[in-house]
């Protein structure tokens, strides 16, 4: 009663063991997954699969001594664009500076109103590169596990994490416009700054 156990066809849902922090590449493969804790748990896939070693594992799992799995894309090595890339692996560290107010979008490659934003976004990026106390960052929600806590539903997903206030952040509902979102920014910041925010345009 503590699992429920369940098969997917890798060759239709193979981006489903990735979800789950696995390869996906050598089957089978299996991972449990938690959805209300919004955890997941990956067998390692170097090992030998047999009914036996699962199902240890399994009891270890209900007596909670296996880690969840923590998917991370590898920390960017030059990061130096107008838009911040943020990985897993430095999620906290940029996006919960108490010294910055951070404007992230949560998005998946595949999604095409993503694509539609990428250019207005890079843009909005590029508007606020000497406003220092403000960074605009993006972060791939599907190579990437991101905190359960923040609600991501959709894509894309704009938040706004303000300096005095990291644990609340504050979800953009707006007109995705260059315009709008940069008088969001502006309006919410905690450290206030000088910016034209007035007839912005979308095109580069």
């Amino acid at each position: 009663g503590k699992v429920n156990f369940c098969w997917i066809d890798n060759s239709k849902y193979g981006s489903q063991a990735q979800r789950l922090g696995l390869q996906g590449t050598s089957m089978p493969c299996v991972a449990i997954d938690d959805p209300k804790a919004g955890f997941h748990y990956a067998f390692d896939e170097s090992a030998a699969f047999d009914a036996a070693a699962a199902g240890e594992w399994i009891k270890k799992f209900a007596a909670g001594e296996v880690a969840p799995t923590i998917k991370s894309e590898p920390i960017p090595e030059n990061n130096n664009g107008p838009v911040t890339i943020l990985v897993q692996k430095n999620f906290d560290a940029i996006v919960k500076d108490t010294n910055k107010d951070v404007f992230v979008e949560f998005y998946a490659p595949w999604c095409g109103h993503c694509k539609k934003l990428t250019p207005i976004y890079e843009k909005l990026g590029e508007t606020f590169s000497k406003i220092d106390s403000v960074v605009i960052a993006k972060i791939d929600a599907t190579a990437n596990d991101v905190d359960p806590k923040l609600g991501i539903r959709g894509f894309p997903t704009l938040k706004f994490f303000p300096a005095n206030n990291k644990e609340t952040p504050m979800a953009f509902e707006g007109d995705r416009s260059l315009e709008a979102m940069a008088k969001f920014i502006k309006t919410n910041a905690a450290t206030k700054f000088e910016l034209d925010t007035d007839g912005l345009k979308d095109e580069l």
